[in-house]
């Protein structure tokens, strides 16, 4: 039985596949049209990529994907354009998703649940292979993976379906390079996978990627880091000049990006209130929060556990981190953190408001994988049986969590099935 039990936990990328592939099609079905955060606006631009629109300009006439849809969900998504300025990137798989069902149906209902199942399937892919190429920390990334936020919006058209998967990716890679560095310092292929990774990441969230790649990347020619920084940081400049900065509609806002430099008293006061009264809820959005972000789908207490499993597993699922990149580790994360707060200050907090608006907890899932590099903690002493059952005890803790979501989730949109007509 322990031979067994020790043969399935050496390929958590398998067990993953099973796990979210399982719940990705529940999610994926239960959940209607807009009521995951902001799909409205990521339909819309799915449907634009789908048409080869990568630049979005608004007041574009409706595509012919757009109509199909309106058709099927019986609402007008044509007046959603907060997501004008995202990157077409984000949107591939959702828009191949599109584009299947137009050729083979040409039927909204269709069409829309394929763009979802497409970006599950890229959910799936990215982060298996995240959890089979880290030489670290392979069981944390699995379960950050299948925390019910994360899992509930790797099935639907919201970019976090992308932007988490490839973030773990990304730092999986990181990973690699860093604990086990080729011998012969970073060969071709490599490098030129860094710079497809850090491509990418640019068109997603922006200078982070290229800020992390100069920060943490091992040991590199200069010459060749500098180009890994400077081509992604110039796609990224290049990208964000060619279109709009998306920011909130009936707000009277700052409107300064360079607003630190401007104000640097009033940011860090907006970011210390904002971390001091919105932190815990920071966390439990992370965990899952439902009802488009409405409702605190489990109590206090059972979001308090979650927290303490994951705390827990610093300690008994530890790797051997130097002091330094622990330090590093950490400085990205705040910077990470701090980017993020300070994106949402200026493009989408009232002037007039105490605390930072529109952060939500999911923004941070893509940074969990360094939390566990800043606290991983060799004190205990652990025999390799009890880290089995210990596993076996949190992958069926965090299945249990997501059963208990889908059951909620089933209730809770019956209701709203009923009332809308929703079909």
């Amino acid at each position: 039985m322990n031979s067994v039990l020790n043969k399935i936990l050496r390929f958590p990328e398998y067990i993953f596949i099973v796990i979210a592939l399982i719940f990705g099609i529940f999610y994926m079905f239960i959940q209607p049209y807009n009521e995951v955060p902001d799909e409205n606006g990521h339909v819309f631009r799915a449907c634009e990529t789908a048409s080869g629109i990568l630049i979005s300009k608004v007041g574009t006439e409706k595509t012919e994907y757009q109509k199909l849809i309106e058709q099927y969900i019986n609402k007008d998504i044509d007046n959603i354009k907060f997501t004008v300025g995202y990157s077409p990137v984000m949107y591939i798989s959702s828009a191949i998703g599109l584009k299947l069902g137009y050729f083979l149906y040409k039927d909204g209902k269709i069409m829309f649940y394929l763009g979802r199942f497409f970006n599950l399937i890229t959910f799936l892919v990215l982060c298996a292979f995240a959890i089979k190429i880290t030489p670290v920390f392979k069981f944390p990334f699995l379960i950050c993976a299948i925390l019910p936020m994360n899992l509930s919006l790797a099935p639907t058209y919201s970019i976090d379906s992308f932007n988490n998967a490839f973030a773990f990716l990304f730092f999986a890679y990181i990973f690699k390079l860093l604990f086990t560095p080729p011998p012969d310092g970073i060969s071709k292929n490599q490098y030129i996978k860094l710079l497809i990774l850090g491509l990418i990441g640019a068109l997603c969230k922006g200078l982070i990627y290229p800020l992390i790649l100069c920060i943490f990347l091992p040991r590199i020619n200069i010459f060749l880091k500098a180009l890994l920084i400077l081509f992604p940081a110039s796609l990224c400049i290049l990208w964000n000049s060619l279109n709009p900065v998306i920011y909130h509609p009936f707000f009277e806002l700052y409107n300064d990006k360079y607003l630190f430099f401007h104000q640097p008293l009033l940011v860090i006061e907006k970011i210390f209130l904002t971390t001091c009264i919105s932190f815990k809820t920071f966390l439990y959005s992370m965990i899952g929060k439902f009802g488009n972000f409405a409702i605190n789908t489990f109590s206090d207490s059972l979001y308090n556990l979650v927290i303490l499993i994951i705390i827990s597993m610093f300690f008994v699922l530890p790797e051997k981190i130097p002091f330094k990149q622990r330090i590093t580790a950490l400085l990205i994360s705040l910077l990470y953190y701090l980017i993020v707060l300070y994106k949402q200050l200026i493009t989408w907090t009232d002037v007039t408001s105490l605390v930072i608006l529109g952060v939500q907890g999911r923004y941070f899932i893509s940074i969990l994988p360094f939390l566990f590099m800043v606290f991983s903690c060799n004190l205990l002493k652990i025999k390799e049986q009890i880290k089995n059952i210990y596993k076996i005890f949190i992958l069926s803790f965090f299945i249990f969590i997501n059963i208990e979501v889908i059951i909620f989730l089933y209730v809770f949109y019956k209701v709203y099935h009923l009332k809308t007509g929703f079909n």
